[in-house]
């Protein structure tokens, strides 16, 4: 996935990460400039010393995937660090320009004050940013913190994300309250307003249904329909005898029905079935 977001805040990105920032430029003239795009691209886990021996080793070409994108545009070998250097509370630190302590997002997994003793933590992907008020509880007048796209949407600038916390456009309530969210039992700490961008694709944990596996075997899959040769085809994938394709799942989030398949195919002319591409 590729976070897009139009970010200056390079430097709170952990160091066991990689950072790609692309800027694209139309040519400089005296009298107009293009307006830069930046895609911001966080690889979770991949430091610059797991990426460099598959460069060494040629794994990764020259030229193509992550280091064409490095080729055009800037990479950050090492960041300062907050603390905790984890997922969740890293890239929420990024989107704001600030540290855990000030965005009150403290980790992948913690306990709201407002929540019941033995309520369930709440998920540091879907977590308020900006803190909340423990007096009611409700909505905090004065977050303490902001994401960047909140006043980039409001200076009439898009903005997408894909599978960055906090761009999911939910409706923020405490884990362990009952009743309809934004009732009195069950009220809103954070409006879907503060979380919603143009474009996303939201995290899976941070709203339903969480992200789950699927074990499939070759009884699972059965020939694909004309419609998805088709779109194979469209979009220039080679491959040869009986496609196969089986349904995954199907679901609604945020008023948009998904349905999920999963299409195998043999992308090798060796008049042999050897289904290697899914």
């Amino acid at each position: 996935m590729i976070p897009t977001l139009l970010l200056p805040l390079l430097p709170l990105l952990r160091p066991q990460r990689t950072l790609f920032a692309l800027t694209a430029l139309a040519s400089l003239t005296p009298v107009a400039m293009a307006v830069p795009k930046v895609v911001l691209l966080s690889l979770d886990g991949a430091n610059p010393a797991i990426l460099a021996p598959y460069v060494a080793n040629g794994d990764l070409a020259p030229g193509t995937g992550m280091l064409l994108l490095e080729s055009k545009g800037v990479k950050a070998t090492r960041n300062n660090t907050i603390n905790p250097s984890l997922t969740a509370a890293a890239h929420v630190a990024i989107a704001t320009g600030s540290n855990a302590a000030t965005n009150d997002v403290v980790s992948n997994s913690y306990q709201l004050l407002a929540s019941p003793f033995n309520g369930a933590p709440a998920s540091g992907f879907g977590g308020p940013i900006g803190g909340y008020s423990i007096d009611g509880p409700m909505e905090s007048v004065f977050p303490t913190a902001e994401p960047l796209w909140i006043g980039l949407r409001a200076g009439g600038k898009k903005v997408a994300t894909a599978t960055w916390p906090g761009g999911d456009g939910v409706n923020v309530t405490i884990p362990g309250l009952t009743g309809t969210p934004g009732s009195a039992t069950n009220p809103i700490v954070q409006s879907a307003s503060k979380r919603t961008v143009d474009y996303t694709v939201p995290f899976g944990s941070s709203m339903a249904p969480f992200q789950k596996g699927f074990n499939l075997t070759a009884a699972a899959f059965s020939p694909a329909p004309a419609a998805t040769i088709d779109q194979l085809t469209a979009a220039g994938k080679a491959f040869f005898g009986t496609v196969m394709q089986t349904s995954l799942e199907s679901f609604t989030s945020g008023g948009v029905t998904y349905d999920i398949k999963a299409v195998v195919y043999d992308s090798s002319n060796d008049s042999q079935v050897n289904y290697d591409t899914v």
